[in-house]
């Protein structure tokens, strides 16, 4: 999926890492569908609880690359929503058909 999403814009454009580089991991938190963490490497979880069809994992996988491409600009340091990443989850949104209120 992360690789699907890499080759296709915006995300093409960002110089995200190749999956190699990413850590991916799946967890049963009932609490969130994804995460997305930077201690030692790269690394985005999904939740097998909660995600559950394609469009769900394409849209969580995605939300958690916009994280990991402001981690690598340095313009957060925690997984924050700010403007910036709503501009972004917009811009994502608008690509992909994916519904920004949910997003």
């Amino acid at each position: 999926m992360y690789d699907a999403l890499r080759a296709h814009q915006p995300f093409s454009r960002w110089d995200l890492p190749e999956a190699d580089k990413v850590e991916f991991y799946v967890t049963r938190d009932k609490a969130v569908f994804g995460t997305y963490c930077y201690d030692q490497a790269h690394a985005i979880t999904v939740s097998e609880v909660v995600v559950g069809h394609w469009s769900t994992l394409s849209e969580t996988v995605a939300h958690e690359m916009i994280h990991l491409h402001q981690s690598l600009r340095k313009k957060q340091t925690r997984a924050e929503h700010n403007k910036e990443f709503r501009k972004l989850a917009l811009e994502v949104c608008q690509v992909f058909g994916f519904d920004p209120r949910c997003f």
